[in-house]
C-alpha cells in the first residue's frame, strides 16, 4: 500500500491505555521468537495489526522512574509478554528498568518522497518532499519537521502519494497535502482547493474509526460497526473519479482490515480476503485482469488470510501457516515469482497468488510498497525484493531488480515495523529507532542530507527526552 496503515479503537472503547500506548482492544495475539503475531479475530472487537505499513508486536509501556523502577504497563489485548502485555504496532511490553525512557519512535510510514513518524510524546514529525504540502509545514525538509498544528494528540498516521492523515488520540482523523482526487474528504476534486497545506479535520467520519489507511490518492477507514468507508480517487477505470466518503456495503459490517491503493482490499473476521479496483496486473486476485467495482473473494486464499497488504500494483498476504503469498504485477520481481514451475507467470500479470518460498512458513508482517516489498519474519529480521535502482531493498546494491528476498542485515533482528515507499523505504525498531535507505533526492530518508544510501541510516529525529 502506498504506503502506510494504522489500527486504533476509540478512546471510549480502550479507555486511557489506548491513548498513552497505542495498543488494540481486540483480537488474538500471539508472541513468537518475540514478533506479535495477529491470528484474526472472531467477533466484532476483534483487531488484528496495525503499522505504520507493518508493525510487529506491542509498544511495552516506558520504565519507571527513580530507584527502583516501575515496570511498564503493555498494551490491552494481546499475550503476555515479559512483564507486560504485548498490544498492536510496537514492541511487547516488557518492566522498566530505573530511569529507562520509553522508546523514541511509536510509528512510521511512508509516501511516495516523504515519510512521518510518531514520537513517544505522541507528536508527529514529517520530512522529505513538500511539494503539495503533504509535510504539514511551511517547506520540504531534510530532516523530521513538527506538524505543530496537532500539538501532543497523534495516535496514528497513515501516508499516500503525496497526502498524510492522521488520527488524533480524541479518535478524530485530519489530512492535509494534495486534494487533487478529494483524498482529504474535502468536496469533490473539482471544486475545492488542490492542496491543503494544514492538517484539516474529516467531519464526515466522526470519531469511531478503527482503522485508517491511505494509499495513492485514496484512503478509507474502519469504523466501530466494522463497515468499511473509501474516499479520494476511484481507479476501477482508466481515469481516476474523486469520490465522498462512501460506506462498501456488499461488505455486510463484517471487516476485520482494509488497505487501501489504486485497488483495495478487506479481511473479514472468518479471514476471507475480498478485493476490488483497479486489476490491470491480476493485483485483485480474480484470477483475471479485470476491473471490479464490487469487491471479489480471493478465493484460492481458503479463508486461510491471517495479515495482508496491497502495495500500487500487487498484493501479499500472510497466511495463518506463516507462508507468504502475492500476486499482481511482476514487472520488477516484487512478488518473487521467479521460480520455474507451473505457478512461475514471469513478468506478469499474476492474477492468481503464488508462494514466496524462500521465506519459508516463518513471514510475521508483510508491506508492500509501489515496485518492491518488505517482510518481517518470526525472528524479527527484515528481508525486501523488487525494484532496486537506488538500493531501496537495503542490502547495499543497486542492482535494478532483485527477483528474491535478500536480509536488510544492517537494522538487525529486532524490527518492529517497515514501511516501504516508491524508492525509498523506512524502518522501526523495537527500540524505537528509525532507519530509511534508498533515494534521498529529497531528503525522504530524513539524515539532513540529499544523499542516497543503499544501507540504512538513521533518521535525525530527536527523542522526547534528549
Amino acid at each position: 500500500m502506498l504506503y502506510s496503515r494504522i489500527m486504533a479503537s476509540p478512546l471510549r472503547f480502550c479507555g486511557t491505555l489506548a491513548a498513552v500506548f497505542a495498543i488494540s482492544c481486540g483480537g488474538k495475539v500471539t508472541v513468537e521468537y518475540g514478533v506479535e503475531i495477529a491470528s484474526g479475530g472472531s467477533g466484532p472487537d476483534a483487531s488484528t495489526h496495525t503499522g505504520g505499513k507493518s508493525g510487529v508486536g506491542g509498544m511495552g509501556g516506558s520504565g519507571g522512574s527513580g530507584a527502583s523502577g516501575a515496570s511498564g504497563a503493555g498494551g490491552e489485548g494481546g499475550t503476555s509478554g515479559a512483564g507486560g502485555m504485548s498490544g498492536t504496532g510496537g514492541m511487547s511490553g516488557a518492566g522498566g528498568a530505573a530511569g529507562t525512557p520509553s522508546a523514541c519512535a511509536i510509528e512510521v510510514a511512508s509516501g511516495t518522497e516523504h515519510a512521518c513518524a510518531i514520537r513517544s510524546d505522541h507528536t508527529l514529525w514529517c520530512w522529505g518532499s513538500n511539494e503539495q504540502d503533504q509535510l504539514g509545514g511551511s517547506s520540504e525538509a531534510l530532516g523530521p519537521q513538527q506538524v505543530t498544528n496537532l500539538g501532543q494528540e497523534v495516535a496514528r498516521i497513515a501516508l499516500g502519494d503525496t497526502h498524510t492523515c492522521a488520527q488524533k488520540l480524541d479518535g478524530t482523523l485530519w489530512c492535509w497535502g494534495s486534494n487533487v482526487h478529494a483524498e482529504l474528504a474535502i468536496g469533490n476534486g473539482t471544486d475545492t482547493p488542490n492542496f491543503v497545506p494544514t492538517p484539516t479535520l474529516v467531519s464526515a467520519l466522526g470519531s469511531d474509526v478503527l482503522q485508517l489507511e491511505a494509499g495513492s490518492s485514496r484512503a478509507c477507514a474502519r469504523r466501530s460497526d466494522n463497515t468499511v468507508w473509501c474516499w479520494g480517487a476511484e481507479f476501477s477505470s482508466d481515469w481516476p473519479t474523486a469520490t465522498p466518503p462512501t460506506v462498501i456495503e456488499t461488505l455486510d459490517s463484517q471487516v476485520a482490515e482494509v488497505a487501501t491503493s489504486r485497488h483495495t482490499c478487506a479481511r473479514k473476521y472468518d479471514q476471507s480476503l475480498w478485493c476490488w479496483g483497479r486489476n490491470n496486473d491480476g493485483q485483485i486476485g480474480s484470477g483475471t485482469t479485470a476491473d471490479s467495482p464490487e469487491p471479489m473473494q480471493v478465493i484460492a486464499l481458503a479463508d486461510q488470510t491471517s495479515h495482508f497488504d496491497v502495495g500500487t500494483y500487487h498484493t501479499c498476504v500472510v497466511k495463518k501457516d506463516h507462508t507468504l503469498w502475492c500476486w499482481g504485477s511482476n514487472l520488477h520481481g516484487q512478488i518473487a515469482n521467479w521460480a520455474p514451475g507451473p505457478l512461475n507467470c514471469g513478468v506478469g500479470p499474476c492474477p492468481n497468488p503464488v508462494p514466496v518460498t524462500e521465506l519459508g512458513a516463518q513471514v510475521a508482517r508483510v508491506a508492500a510498497g509501489v515496485y518492491h516489498t518488505c517482510a518481517i519474519r518470526l525472528d524479527g529480521t527484515l528481508w525486501c525484493w523488487g525494484h532496486n535502482d537506488h538500493g531501496q531493498v537495503g542490502d547495499g546494491t543497486q542492482n535494478i531488480n532483485v527477483f528474491a528476498p535478500v536480509q536488510v542485515a544492517t537494522v538487525g533482528s529486532q524490527v518492529a515495523q517497515v514501511a516501504p515507499g516508491l524508492h525509498h523505504t523506512c524502518a522501526r525498531g523495537n527500540d524505537g529507532a528509525l532507519w530509511c535507505w534508498g533515494l534521498n533526492d529529497q531528503g525522504q530518508l530524513g539524515d539532513g542530507t540529499t544523499t542516497d544510501s543503499p544501507l540504512p541510516v538513521q533518521v535525525a529525529l530527536a527523542c522526547p527526552w534528549q
